[in-house]
């Protein structure tokens, strides 16, 4: 393989790594930042003698539905 060959296959290789490092960083920030979402909308009820943690759905739909595009 040249020199050239070798250099653009380490060239793809690290860019591939980086990409990897980049997504899961934005998975590791998504991740928190629905964890701190779903923190603030838990609640408990109480149901007779039983106690129930509810998480409301909209925490969720709330950062599903950022995607740029204005809600129907």
């Amino acid at each position: 393989m040249s020199s050239r060959g070798a250099s653009s296959r380490r060239a793809i290789e690290k860019m591939a790594q980086e990409t990897e490092i980049a997504e899961e960083r934005g998975a590791e920030r998504l991740r928190a930042r629905l964890r701190e979402m779903l923190e603030e909308r838990r609640r408990v009820v109480r149901l007779g003698e039983q106690q129930i943690e509810v998480v409301e759905v909209t925490a969720v739909e709330d950062v599903l539905g950022q995607d740029g595009r204005p809600d129907d």
